[in-house]
């Protein structure tokens, strides 16, 4: 293989190519032009994550909401305990 390449390339002359005076100018111009380009800007998405952050806070607080009330039953007799009643029974 490197022997057919060297017999492709024997009789290859490089051509003779001279840049233009302004080459070097040119070039500057457009590496800084391509360097210096605003970058689109990001869309910033802050308020979407406190939004569901409040979203979430939210249905956690419904979720976990107390909503059994307590009703006193009146046909439970409950008695209160006081001081004078637990010297009476000792």
């Amino acid at each position: 293989m490197q022997k057919d390449i060297k017999e492709l390339l024997k009789d290859y002359k490089e051509e003779n190519i001279e840049l233009s005076v302004n080459h070097t100018n040119k070039f500057q111009d457009l590496l800084n032009n391509e360097l210096h380009q605003e970058k689109p800007k990001k869309k910033n998405f802050k308020w979407f994550s406190i939004a569901a952050s409040l979203v979430l806070l939210l249905s956690l607080a419904i979720k976990f909401y107390p909503t059994k009330t307590i009703i006193d039953d009146p046909k439970i007799n409950t008695k209160e305990i006081s001081l004078g009643t637990i010297i009476k029974t000792v």
